[in-house]
C-alpha cells in the first residue's frame, strides 16, 4: 500500500522517479567535479581555487593593513618625541 501525501495524492509515481534520477545524476556530475586530485591535493572545481585566491588576498590586504598601522605608529611616536624637545628648549629659554 502506497503512502498518501497531506494533500491526498500517492506518492512514487513516474514522474517522482524520474525526478529522483535527474537529482541524482546531477548531484554525481557535482561530486565528480568536487573530486581531489591525488598528485596536488587541490580540488578540481574552479569555484574553490577562487575562493582560495581571495582569502589570500584578503589576507595580504590585512598584513599591509597592520605593517601601515605600526609605521603610522611609529611615525606618531617620533614626531611627539620631537615636539617634547622643542618644547623643553622653549621652556628653557632656547638655551
Amino acid at each position: 500500500m502506497k503512502k498518501k501525501r497531506k494533500n491526498g495524492k500517492e506518492r512514487g509515481g513516474e514522474e517522482e522517479e524520474e525526478k529522483k534520477k535527474k537529482k541524482k545524476k546531477k548531484n554525481n556530475n557535482n561530486n565528480k567535479n568536487n573530486v581531489s586530485n591525488e598528485n596536488n591535493g587541490r580540488l578540481n572545481s574552479s569555484t574553490t581555487r577562487k575562493k582560495k585566491k581571495i582569502s589570500k588576498t584578503k589576507k595580504k590586504e590585512r598584513k599591509k593593513g597592520k605593517e601601515e598601522e605600526e609605521e603610522n605608529e611609529e611615525e606618531k611616536e617620533e614626531e611627539t618625541e620631537e615636539e617634547k624637545e622643542e618644547s623643553a628648549y622653549r621652556r628653557n629659554g632656547g638655551n
